[in-house]
């Protein structure tokens, strides 16, 4: 980990009362938030 970084795991659920989500559905929310996370933080996914 580089000096001034700090790493940070987050769990998160996926889910709707009305009906099962696709794994496209998902996975279009998630880069949504990474998205942001990046734009707003400058944040980067580990590889």
């Amino acid at each position: 980990m580089a000096a001034g970084k700090k790493s940070m795991a987050y769990a998160l659920t996926f889910q709707l009362d009305a009906k099962t989500l696709k794994d496209t559905e998902v996975a279009k929310q998630r880069q949504r938030i990474v998205r942001r996370l990046e734009k707003e933080l400058g944040a980067v996914l580990r590889g």
